[in-house]
């Protein structure tokens, strides 16, 4: 409530053109008989209205937003490239850039250096990173769907995923574990020790098409 009307005037005045609502909506204000205090007298809005055809008018404006591709017209064309955007290619190349840039993953954005030649090579090498962060998330993911089944102990408590991400799958073996013991004796002999191999690794490496000897020949 407003104590005087041109003050709640000049707020609805600010609303309306803030969210571009000139012509859109209609509001109207009037004294508040229920608020007594002495002879004070408060504005409320008493009713807003809104213009249907005008409404309907900016909705057809509303969400537009540009695609650009370097594909060349003969390679890919327009209807093409739209149909393999809105059937998730496109959320796959936004999420990569959420990837590349964010802090808590890659961080492009968060490069404080002052030579080309380091920015260049710091850039190359988070674009290797992403790549390989994308070839697994992309590999587990179609090995997942084809065979209709979902990576196990992906969350704690066992809980499992059929879309998993490599930042939470790394995440997991990390909070698991993968430790490499050496003791030595007397004797001069230092057998080594790998502690088991968590699920979710076993299921990755496996989906990957690799084998555990990776981690398993560190004991050799």
């Amino acid at each position: 409530m407003y104590a005087e009307a041109s003050a709640l005037q000049a707020k609805i005045t600010e609303i309306i053109e803030c969210q571009k609502l000139q012509g859109v909506v209609e509001v109207l204000k009037r004294p508040d008989s229920t608020y007594k205090k002495g002879k004070a007298v408060r504005y409320v809005v008493a009713t807003v209205t809104v213009n249907a055809d005008a409404l309907h008018a900016r909705e057809h404006r509303c969400g537009w937003y540009c695609v650009v591709t370097s594909g060349p017209p003969e390679r890919l064309s327009l209807a093409e490239g739209m149909l393999l955007y809105r059937q998730g290619f496109g959320q796959g190349v936004e999420r990569m850039n959420q990837i590349y840039k964010a802090h808590d993953t890659l961080g492009v954005d968060r490069l404080y250096e002052q030579q080309d030649a380091q920015l260049l090579g710091l850039g190359y090498l988070m674009t290797l990173a992403l790549r390989i962060v994308m070839h697994i998330e992309i590999t587990i993911r179609s090995s997942l769907a084809k065979e209709e089944t979902v990576l196990p102990d992906y969350y704690p408590n066992g809980l499992t995923s059929a879309k998993p991400t490599t930042k939470t799958m790394l995440e997991r073996i990390r909070f698991r574990g993968v430790t490499l013991l050496e003791t030595c004796d007397s004797m001069g002999h230092c057998p080594k020790y790998l502690t088991k191999l968590p699920i979710i690794l076993i299921e990755m490496l496996r989906r990957l098409t690799l084998e555990p000897i990776v981690y398993t020949q560190l004991i050799e």
